[in-house]
């Protein structure tokens, strides 16, 4: 199963245990924010842990919360975009990645315009209406560039749109310039150069 495989990257891309005043997510742990999060079970067992002279490095050794982070990776991303019914796991990942960081809709909706900007003038398959909706057309869609064996440049469009985006948010907001280049770098950069 491919979700095993992409839960390793994005527990590594998305760090351990923070607390960024300039971050709107504020504390965060395994990039799941308390603030847009609060109900995760996880919280009670980090707040249990912060008693402890170790904390934060302690939290490294509860499974119980280890397994917690992979069911809320599992339910709020991965079976929200239907992971498990997707292939290649390259776009499994790219779509699992991009919507830890920016959602599942955002996700999606690179997805769909990039499938757009690529039927060749509609000779492929019609533009697809971007909603963000990961629905049979879409997917038969998809299917259309896997089988002329396009998923590369597939990627690559997915991960241009996902950096200029990225650039948008940067520009509109000057806090978030501090998160740019971490932004580029692995959401963006790592994803081109897998599929060298």
């Amino acid at each position: 199963m491919f979700f095993d495989d992409a839960i390793k990257v994005i527990l590594e891309r998305e760090g351990k245990y923070s607390i960024d005043k300039d971050d709107p997510g504020g504390e965060t742990y395994r990039g799941i924010s308390r603030r847009y999060h609060p109900g995760w079970s996880g919280w009670i067992l980090i707040d249990e842990h912060k008693e402890d002279k170790y904390f934060p490095h302690n939290l490294e050794a509860d499974g119980c919360l280890f397994n917690s982070v992979i069911t809320f990776y599992k339910r709020v991303f991965w079976d929200r975009f239907q992971g498990d019914l997707l292939k290649p796991y390259s776009l499994c990942l790219e779509i699992f990645d991009t919507s830890v960081h920016e959602g599942v809709t955002q996700a999606v909706t690179f997805l769909q315009e990039s499938l757009s900007i690529l039927n060749r003038d509609e000779k492929l398959f019609p533009d697809l209406l971007v909603d963000g909706k990961l629905g049979p057309v879409t997917i038969s869609a998809l299917n259309v560039l896997i089988n002329l064996d396009e998923i590369d440049i597939l990627l690559l469009t997915m991960n241009i749109r996902q950096g200029n985006y990225l650039f948008e948010k940067a520009e509109e907001n000057p806090v978030k310039e501090k998160y740019i280049r971490g932004w580029l770098k692995n959401r963006v950069e790592n994803d081109i150069k897998s599929l060298k």
